[in-house]
């Protein structure tokens, strides 16, 4: 092993021993990076529209695992009290939280506060009438993937998605699917618009707990407004098309289950793009396969753009989509349908316009600084005690107290000996 590969090496083990990242994401980081790491102790990712403009200049490695990794961790949530409306006209002035799950401790103590402290458990059963509750409203009838609730609370109304106990936490950043992965997600689509932003976002690693994501209440799904595929107005058509664009030229994130029951209104009537869970950050592999506009590229998929054939008179749906669709794409298409079995390999990035009314807002990083793991969280990890315990940052003792508090009620099971000492020192 050549000298700068062994001085790399040995920084990629430090930097893993101290709480960043790991080995296999940190090999993904240039030296520079790797340095800076190490003598400040955080690092902020580059816009991803700068990462992509290097990618298709020549930089082949830019969108690495160590980036993808920094882009997810930096996310921070904007605390409760903050309307959509406030947060939609300037986010990144929205006050963030401290807590990587965001403000979670306000909303569970609202909630257990209006609902008892099984709160979680009765939400998903059926059989539970909310309704009788003051400020809270059951949206769905619980499935397999959980419930919504809508909770008022301050003169603002709440959408918290409640999932079983068993779906996982998953930070995404290391691959792990799950609820953390998919709020992360919808966070950095919100920053550019594309979707609502997330508040808070509640799970615990050992599927026991049950996780819950607060959002803001929404308005319509696209298939109440139109029913039966009814064609969407030429308004409705350009903010969806602003959507798939936003993502796939301001926030790098493929969202990879655009159906009809995954687009909505937000409460002002205009298009914005739900439910997170199975996209994916934009990887070069990915690019090299789909080209740089992903979205783009599935977008004749959505299934609210099928013919209507309900008359004789048969109208295609999505005939501004299709219009831009095949200029971007440097393509001519009967219709949505068929373009389908484009390559989306060949296009014109010079198409790839955002249609009016939408408001291209001068690029920006929202993105908070990412930290490794303090040393004062390890000095207390290896001999704790009351004193070293307050010295913590408050949402590090907060994620410590609902852990250990979970431990001693039977949700997460444990074993161990030395958690005793923890309970004495925290609990």
């Amino acid at each position: 092993m050549s000298k700068a590969k062994l001085e790399k090496a040995k920084l990629e083990k430090k930097l893993s021993n101290i709480g960043f990242g790991n080995v296999g994401v940190l090999k993904s980081a240039t030296m520079p990076q790797l340095k800076q790491l190490l003598e400040t102790g955080q690092y902020k990712p580059p816009a991803f529209s700068t990462i992509m403009g290097r990618y298709l200049s020549g930089e082949k490695k830019v969108m690495s695992k160590f980036y993808n990794w920094t882009k997810l961790n930096s996310v921070r949530f904007p605390v409760h009290g903050i309307s959509y409306n406030q947060f939609q006209a300037n986010p990144k002035a929205a006050k963030r939280s401290p807590n990587m799950y965001g403000d979670i401790n306000y909303f569970i103590n609202v909630l257990t506060s209006k609902l008892g402290p099984n709160w979680s458990r009765d939400v998903l059963d059926m059989d539970f009438d909310v309704s009788k509750i003051p400020g809270v409203k059951r949206l769905g009838v619980p499935g397999r993937q959980g419930t919504v609730i809508k909770l008022t609370d301050g003169g603002i109304d709440y959408a918290i998605k409640v999932a079983p106990a068993r779906t996982s936490c998953g930070d995404g950043a290391t691959g792990g699917m799950g609820f953390l992965k998919q709020a992360r997600m919808q966070q950095l689509a919100a920053e550019e618009g594309a979707t609502c932003p997330v508040y808070a976002v509640f799970c615990v690693p050992g599927k026991k707990e049950r996780p819950f994501m607060v959002m803001p209440m929404m308005g319509q799904r696209m298939v109440d407004i139109y029913p039966d595929n009814a064609i969407w107005s030429d308004e409705h058509q350009k903010q969806f098309w602003n959507c798939c664009l936003t993502l796939d030229k301001k926030v790098g994130i493929a969202h990879n289950d655009i159906n009809c029951l995954n687009v909505m209104t937000d409460p002002n009537g205009v298009v914005k793009l739900i439910d997170f869970d199975r996209s994916f950050l934009f990887k070069t592999e990915k690019v090299k396969k789909y080209g740089p506009f992903i979205n783009m590229c599935f977008l004749p998929f959505n299934g609210c753009f099928q013919k209507k054939g309900k008359t004789d008179e048969t109208k295609e749906n999505g005939m501004l989509l299709l219009h831009h669709y095949g200029k971007l794409f440097n393509k001519e298409f009967k219709s949505l349908i068929d373009a389908r079995m484009c390559t989306c390999m060949s296009y014109n990035e010079k198409e790839a316009v955002y249609l009016p009314p939408f408001k291209l807002v001068p690029p920006k990083n929202v993105y908070t600084q990412v930290y490794y793991l303090p040393t004062a969280i390890q000095d207390f990890c290896s001999n704790p005690t009351k004193l070293k315990f307050g010295k913590l940052p408050t949402h590090i003792q907060e994620i410590f107290t609902e852990v250990l508090q979970s431990v001693r009620d039977g949700r997460i099971k444990s074993s161990r000996d030395d958690l005793k000492k923890l309970f004495s020192i925290i609990l």
